[in-house]
């Protein structure tokens, strides 16, 4: 079973049984990749609770990416993987006006700040252009300041969670052979494609 540094004496970590049952499903997804027990995609978004003297969050956070990156590089460089689905998606949200590119809380209620998550999308933009790089590692440690009115959380989480997928992708996959792209809706100003060769997911 995996051991990590607990917090301080009287401090809140995570919980050692949550995060143990998590490592030990990773040991057996690791053994057996069919089983699907669990998605790497998904491993970033588990929440755990808080507990008195518990494992330190940086350090399990950090063994949850690496597991995140083992798994990823097992399944797609064992298989070929179309990433301009993904694309189409971190782009539809890039071609948005600023300050309407997700839903906002609300007048009331809090948010991500839209300035803070725009220059993000900015960033995607030129990333996606190929004018610029981003380091999975930095898209992992983003922290978004909250204001009222801000663009809602799980949007942009989700968003997030995208993004990673697809330098993973990108990073991992083997090359697949180009797919015919043709428009078939436009709404927005954002093209949504149909993959000849391809299904939808």
């Amino acid at each position: 079973m995996a051991t990590f540094a607990n917090v301080p004496k009287g401090k809140l970590g995570y919980s050692k049984t949550e995060v143990d049952l998590l490592i030990a499903k990773a040991r057996d997804q690791y053994s057996n990749v069919s089983a699907h027990v669990l998605d790497w995609r998904e491993l970033s978004n588990h929440v755990f609770t808080m507990e008195k003297n518990g494992y330190q969050p940086a350090a399990v956070d950090s063994a949850i990416y690496k597991l995140q990156d083992t798994f990823a590089e097992k399944e797609l460089s064992s298989r070929g993987a179309d990433s301009e689905k993904l694309r189409q998606v971190l782009s539809a949200r890039v071609s948005r006006r600023k300050g309407r590119r997700f839903q906002r809380s609300g007048v009331l209620g809090l948010g991500y700040s839209r300035s803070q998550v725009d220059a993000l999308l900015t960033m995607v933009g030129e990333h996606l252009e190929g004018q610029n790089e981003l380091a999975i590692g930095e898209v992992r440690q983003l922290v978004f300041k909250l204001q009222r009115g801000g663009y809602i959380e799980s949007q942009v989480d989700a968003y997030v969670d995208r993004l990673v997928e697809y330098i993973q992708t990108k990073r991992f996959a083997k090359p697949v052979a180009a797919a015919i792209a043709r428009p078939v809706n436009v709404v927005d100003g954002s093209e949504y494609y149909s993959q000849r060769g391809h299904q939808s997911h």
